[in-house]
């Protein structure tokens, strides 16, 4: 009886598994062949992998009047405003693609000024 209520116990204590290391190369590559997995988690703790996949994106998206490099800048701006307020699990790159898409993100680079 004491070993199965001992048993029970440990069952129900059980800690939490720790987080998993999450290989670097192997993310990037990832994200890099498949950019809508990208996370929110991937850009505030490892943003470095960010770059890839926003030109990935921006080479799927092909937005009509932005080339490559203003699609990207546009794609991560929308992305750190889109995971504002967003847990690190979610997947923000449809919703940003979308929004640089109807004009509401868009980056200026250079002397450029977008007026809204």
């Amino acid at each position: 009886m004491i070993a199965c209520f001992a048993l029970t116990l440990s069952a129900c204590g059980e800690e939490a598994k720790p987080a998993t290391q999450v290989n670097y190369e192997q993310r990037l590559e990832f994200l890099t062949t498949h950019p809508y997995e990208f996370t929110c988690g991937d850009e505030r703790h490892v943003n470095r992998y960010g770059k890839r996949a926003y030109f990935a994106l921006a080479d799927d998206a092909q937005i009509p009047n932005l080339n490559r490099l203003r699609a990207a800048h546009s794609i991560f701006y929308a992305v750190t405003e889109v995971c504002k307020g967003k847990p690190d699990s979610y997947k923000p790159a449809r919703e940003a693609v979308a929004g640089v898409r109807k004009g509401i993100y868009r980056a200026a680079l250079g002397s450029e000024t977008i007026v809204p």
